[in-house]
């Protein structure tokens, strides 16, 4: 006899922890399957929450409706595990240039911008260049975040640690069939092992890959979240995590120096330093060629869904993703053609 639950989900990064979480707070039975892996991109992501696109100083998409569903997951989160894992934090983006300067000084006045962007330009101390000051964003300490849930699944005997075998399941018009259980819905949020899924092997990411670094330094000495080319974290105690590069070679995923050189070499825009590199991670996050996340159900599995594509904007995008996904399964409501799955079906 199969155990029955409402949810199985694929995938325990951002997105299925975030859609998860959410579920057991509405009181539905879930089961997730996942493979630990410490090298995901989940698992090694900044966590970095930013309204802007800081090369071009515009909004982000969506990002007033994500900021609200994101500080109320994280704010529910935090609550349920008496845990502290959201830092809301200025970033301090580095105005290289005159035109940087007057550029953003013409952006800020915008009503649409203006609540994200400092009116007046901001010097940090011992450093004599110019900063813009973007506001209502921070950091998630993504790896607690993670480790927090997993370890609640385990407790509560809701994870299975192994991969998903597409073999094992069987599908029906109202029950789904995987191995030990059944359910009503299957949901994968499973991040760059999409490509391997066979039932949405036709949609069209864009995979990237991206490496940060963990330094200690003593005379940095930066107490903001700077963006000079690369986004610069300060955890305490004159440590601090930076990144991240993009690359489009998805297949070396072998630490590189010359990805730490670009690193430290961006952070020297800010002033010169000395410092020991703690660690070097690298990762394989899954975008997509119009630069918007994919939800949605399967075009001919109507109980299997698929969230992915979050980029680098993971922490933002994932409870306002979730909350659309569960409007369109429980409620029947619209997915915007922007993020629709269906948008890559060619008839």
């Amino acid at each position: 006899m199969k155990k029955k639950v409402d949810f199985i989900i694929v995938g325990q990064g951002i997105a299925g922890t975030t859609l998860a979480f959410k579920l057991l707070q509405k009181k539905y039975t879930v089961r997730v399957i996942d493979k630990f892996n410490h090298n995901s991109s989940s698992s090694i992501a900044l966590g970095l929450y930013n309204p802007l696109v800081l090369k071009w100083f515009t909004k982000s998409w969506e990002v007033d409706n994500q900021l609200n569903d994101m500080f109320d997951y994280l704010y529910e989160f935090e609550k349920k595990f008496n845990t502290k894992i959201n830092f809301q934090k200025n970033i301090h983006k580095l105005l290289h240039s005159t035109f940087d300067q007057n550029n953003w000084l013409e952006k800020q006045i915008s009503p649409k911008r203006s609540p994200y962007m400092s009116k007046n330009l901001k010097f940090l101390d011992n450093i004599k260049k110019p900063f813009g000051v973007v506001k209502k964003s921070g950091w998630v300490d993504v790896k607690l975040m993670l480790d927090t849930f997993r370890n609640f699944l385990k407790t509560n005997l809701l994870i299975s640690d192994e991969q998903f075998i597409y073999d094992k399941l069987i599908i029906n018009d109202n029950l789904i069939n995987y191995n030990k259980y059944s359910c009503t819905y299957l949901v994968f949020c499973e991040g760059s092992a999409v490509l391997k899924n066979r039932f949405f092997n036709y949609l069209d990411f864009k995979m990237t890959k991206g490496e940060i670094i963990n330094f200690f330094s003593p005379n940095l000495k930066i107490n903001e979240i700077i963006h000079s080319g690369v986004t610069t974290i300060p955890l305490g105690d004159d440590n601090y995590v930076a990144g991240s590069t993009f690359s489009h070679n998805i297949h070396d995923l072998k630490c590189k120096p010359e990805s730490k050189n670009e690193i430290i070499e961006k952070i020297k825009k800010i002033k010169d330093f000395n410092f020991v590199i703690n660690s070097q991670s690298i990762a394989i996050r899954p975008s997509v060629y119009d630069r918007r996340p994919i939800i949605g159900p399967h075009f001919k599995y109507k109980n299997i869904f698929l969230m992915n594509g979050l980029g680098s904007r993971g922490v933002l995008m994932a409870s306002y993703l979730a909350n659309i996904l569960l409007s369109n399964i429980f409620r029947k409501e619209k997915i915007n053609s922007e993020i629709n799955v269906d948008r890559f079906i060619t008839i």
